[in-house]
């Protein structure tokens, strides 16, 4: 498993499970989806965070994606204005 260390004002209960509209770059292409964070606190004050999204492929079977959200991306973490499609925001 790959662990991102970021320094963060977040902490792991205000975003753990929480809804997020985001669109990060994944290899030179924008992803904007709708995911919910997976965040955990680290020792010194760090915050390692990544985004779940679950998908119906093709076969009709659910698929689990994992971006990881660097320091760049925590620093974007904001709450939706719009609380109608998801907690937070982050959009790099």
């Amino acid at each position: 498993m790959k662990v991102i260390l970021t320094k963060s004002g977040w902490k792991e209960n205000q975003l753990n499970d929480e809804s997020v509209e985001f669109r990060i770059p994944v290899d030179g292409v924008a992803v904007h989806r709708i995911g919910r964070f997976l965040a955990t606190d680290c020792p010194d004050g760090f915050l390692s965070l990544s985004i779940l999204t679950d998908d119906k492929g093709i076969d009709g079977k659910t698929n689990r994606t994992r971006y990881y959200v660097p320091q760049s991306g925590v620093d974007r973490i904001e709450v939706h204005p719009n609380q109608s499609i998801a907690h937070f925001r982050l959009f790099m």
